[in-house]
């Protein structure tokens, strides 16, 4: 139950929190519910995934700005557990670009993954 309370918390505040705050939110979370908390703040991204997002940036000759970069891995790890996200944010902050970014950077993956395992398939064929 106290990882269910502690996930609603985390979905609900961390999009809108700084960095900084969220920072804050975890300590508080880890004094209150010092059991539960460490599942919902694995928020690590497999390193290929951040490479193919940083590559995405540099092809589409954006800069690689941080804060754009954390919410972009930030937006792809809530992909991962939810079906639905709202991003909001007043009109230039990043938004297009981060889910163009994302977009590119999953399609792209996903195509080499299907690539890999047709040559894959196609070479068991002739043994």
């Amino acid at each position: 139950e106290e990882k269910l309370l502690i996930d609603g918390i985390v979905s609900a505040l961390t999009p809108m929190l700084s960095t900084k705050q969220r920072g804050h939110m975890k300590q508080v979370l880890q004094e209150v519910f010092p059991l539960s908390v460490s599942h919902v703040y694995n928020m690590s991204v497999p390193d290929r995934v951040k490479a193919m997002i940083l590559e995405q940036f540099e092809s589409n000759k954006y800069e690689v700005v941080p804060a754009l970069l954390e919410k972009t891995l930030e937006l792809y790890h809530v992909l991962q557990h939810r079906k639905c996200v709202i991003v909001a944010g007043p009109t230039g902050c990043g938004k297009t670009t981060m889910f163009r970014v994302l977009s590119n950077a999953i399609n792209f993956m996903q195509a080499t993954e299907a690539r890999m395992l047709k040559e894959r398939s196609s070479s068991h064929k002739g043994v």
